[in-house]
């Protein structure tokens, strides 16, 4: 799309000055035969001399690439669980421009990172919630860039608090978890003792043996942190 493209032609032979027209304007002639800021198209040039000689050449062709298409797998995103984790990651599909083509993660400027000559999915891991862009180059430096946002993860960060009484003349005691005000939904989330495998609902023990002990907080996204 940029219309960059460009035919030189040389003529010898003939009598005195031999000059150069191209179409769509073959009436308009030009010293040199050096013809530059083409679309893409079908030329048809004329070589002439000075008696009107001429040479007329047809179907001189210049092409373009296609243009690059990135694509982002669907099947391929996987959101940040817990925040912080960063283990977000997708795929993007590559088609059109000119291989190979290289890629870079939120940084317009690169560094750029070069796949072989026949790759046209690159995979990104590591990643954070929140938005990224990749910028593409091909071999032709023609760019192109796509973008995604990662859901938001889950904020647990449990804490465990302990409250000690007395019932019956024996010391009891009673353990809640409180977890962070960013999930406003309490039944998104379920409790297990000493990695049971066991969950319930509430965030409230009692009666634990003395000792250390630590309880596992999991969201329904599949995020799980220990208190």
């Amino acid at each position: 799309g940029i219309g960059n493209g460009s035919i030189t032609i040389n003529g010898t032979g003939g009598t005195g000055q031999i000059k150069y027209a191209i179409s769509p304007n073959l009436n308009q002639f030009f010293d040199v035969g050096d013809f530059q800021n083409l679309a893409p198209g079908s030329y048809d040039i004329i070589v002439q001399d000075q008696n009107g000689c001429f040479v007329y050449t047809t179907g001189i062709s210049i092409t373009e690439p296609s243009i690059i298409i990135p694509q982002i797998d669907p099947a391929s995103v996987m959101p940040e669980i817990c925040f912080g984790d960063n283990d977000g990651s997708f795929t993007v599909e590559i088609t059109g421009g000119t291989s190979p083509y290289s890629v870079s993660l939120d940084q317009i400027k690169g560094p750029f990172t070069a796949g072989t000559a026949t790759q046209t999915l690159f995979d990104f891991n590591g990643l954070s919630e929140g938005d990224h862009t990749v910028y593409i180059l091909d071999a032709n430096l023609c760019s192109a860039e796509i973008s995604i946002t990662l859901p938001a993860s889950v904020k647990l960060y449990p804490t465990a608090s302990v409250d000690y009484g007395c019932l019956n003349n024996v010391l009891s005691s009673t353990v809640t978890v409180s977890i962070d005000p960013s999930v406003t939904n309490p039944a998104d989330v379920d409790y297990s003792l000493d990695g049971s495998g066991v969950f319930q609902p509430s965030n409230v023990f009692t009666n634990l043996t003395p000792g250390m002990h630590f309880i596992r907080a999991r969201h329904s996204n599949g995020c799980e942190k220990d208190t």
